[in-house]
């Protein structure tokens, strides 16, 4: 099947007009000639987007999800609340619930301190540490929200100089941050580490365990992607690791927009001296929402579900890619697999996932407990064939470059965009677009000017969803073959392309 989103186009220009960027955050932000593609409603492990196709869903709300979409025990739960209202201003008895599960759960939690979102959850943990050691710079790896200046930021306008040179990143490197703790021995305040299962191993977190004790720092974990998601407690029950105060977020609630700090009473209690009020702190239906969610997940088959599917993607995964040679190695754990490409590889992959229906972060995958083992081998099939298909691009595309720039244009600075342009401007006796190509391609080319490169021709070809990359280069490729054979272009030794 080949996916089309006409609508999603339509609603993204339309949103250009009133949404700066024609996207609601930064993540989904393209390049020139993408678009998002818009989602109507989920249910279970699938998702459907407002065209109408249907998604096997792994990218989960980013980690969100974790039972899955549209859970009749949650749902229900949240929408007779809303009934009765669900924002007063004023504490309700929940908040004590949900404390009370999360300290059962997470070996750190003494003291809860509930907010709205996980990047507001992680400047107050790191204000709370600032408050308790009185110190300032704060040593960080892996992405912590928006709020806190870090090595992710794009940009530092409106952050003062100290905000920003305040926070030094240590790359995950256990060199680096011994020598960050020499240097700045009784300036640091904390360490703010995302315990990533893809970027370092539990020795890691024991060095930086130890080097916080022997320097009176405080150890945070920001947990908003592993907490309750590779295993109840986290990564810290995980690794057998314990930090002194935890961010949680995203899978507590099943999708509900709520977060934490929870970890060591006496360092908590300086949470008090620093303001944190927040006017939806107070909104009980995600409270209800992570109550449910964190009950279900207590259930142990619930749990020996996502071992099984997870253990089943990731093995099957690696043991293919092993196989095969295929210039990739799977990265991570079995409840959060990652697959990381080498070479460059990887770009139509995604691309190849997404008009097979299925839908997957480029950075690291999700699943939930909706998701089946037969769902997994569907995706496993779908990966392998996506991966044919970039290395066949991959072949085509070499054939392509070595073909116009080593073959036939000598001055090889001559912009590729040109190159085409020129190509596709040839005409017959009848002063109509003269090859197959020209007359299906054409039109897009001449909607840009000469400073795009062929990326870009790509992004805008891909709009109408018709060609694929490989479509385009076997497209370009059979009309510079019409052409030697024309004598308009002369060349020798030329590979024959039929596009099979």
């Amino acid at each position: 099947m080949e996916y089309l989103y006409p609508r999603s186009y339509h609603e993204y220009t339309n949103a250009c007009k009133y949404i700066p960027g024609g996207v609601e955050s930064s993540t989904l932000l393209g390049s020139p000639g993408e678009y998002p593609i818009y989602i109507e409603r989920g249910n279970g492990q699938y998702v459907w987007d407002i065209d109408g196709n249907k998604y096997l869903d792994f990218l989960c709300g980013f980690g969100s999800v974790i039972i899955g979409h549209d859970v009749h025990e949650i749902d229900q739960t949240v929408l007779a609340q809303i009934k009765n209202g669900q924002l007063f201003g004023l504490s309700s008895s929940i908040q004590n619930t949900l404390a009370e599960l999360i300290i059962s759960s997470v070996p750190c939690a003494q003291l809860v301190r509930f907010m709205t979102n996980t990047s507001e959850a992680c400047l107050a943990a790191v204000q709370t540490a600032k408050m308790y050691t009185g110190r300032r710079k704060i040593l960080s790896s892996g992405y912590h929200g928006w709020l806190l200046p870090q090595k992710h930021s794009t940009g530092t306008s409106g952050l003062l100089k100290y905000e920003y040179t305040d926070v030094i990143d240590f790359s995950y490197n256990s060199i680096k941050i011994e020598a960050l703790f020499k240097k700045y021995k009784d300036e640091i305040a904390c360490v703010f580490i995302e315990p990533d299962p893809r970027l370092h191993d539990r020795n890691l977190l024991i060095k930086i365990k130890k080097l916080c004790v022997e320097n009176d720092s405080i150890l945070i974990f920001d947990e908003a992607k592993t907490g309750f998601r590779i295993s109840l407690g986290g990564a810290q029950e995980y690794y057998s690791v314990f930090p002194d105060i935890v961010v949680l977020g995203k899978a507590m609630s099943n999708g509900y927009p709520i977060a934490c700090i929870a970890g060591n009473k006496e360092y908590m209690q300086a949470i008090n001296s620093i303001w944190t009020a927040g006017t939806y702190h107070y909104e009980v239906s995600s409270i209800l929402a992570s109550i449910k969610t964190i009950k279900l997940l207590k259930n142990k088959n619930t749990q020996n579900s996502l071992d099984e599917v997870g253990h089943e993607w990731f093995d099957r995964m690696s043991l293919w890619i092993n196989k095969t040679k295929y210039p990739a190695e799977m990265k991570g754990i079995h409840r959060m697999p990652y697959l990381k490409f080498k070479n460059g590889y990887g770009t139509v992959f995604y691309h190849e996932l997404l008009q097979r229906g299925f839908l997957l972060h480029v950075d690291r995958w999700y699943y939930t407990v909706a998701h089946t083992s037969e769902n997994i081998l569907e995706l496993i099939n779908a990966m392998k064939d996506s991966m044919t298909e970039e290395l066949k691009l991959d072949a085509y595309e070499k054939v392509y470059t070595k073909l116009l720039f080593e073959k036939y244009f000598s001055f090889t600075f001559f912009p590729r965009f040109e190159i085409i342009y020129s190509m596709l401007h040839i005409y017959d006796e009848e002063g109509t677009l003269k090859h197959k190509a020209s007359k299906e391609l054409y039109p897009y080319f001449t909607q840009l000017d000469g400073k795009n490169n062929l990326d870009t021709i790509f992004c805008n070809i891909k709009l109408d969803s018709k060609y694929n990359r490989r479509n385009i280069m076997i497209l370009l490729l059979s009309t510079i073959q019409d052409m030697v054979k024309e004598n308009h272009l002369i060349m020798l030794n030329y590979p024959y392309v039929d596009g099979t």
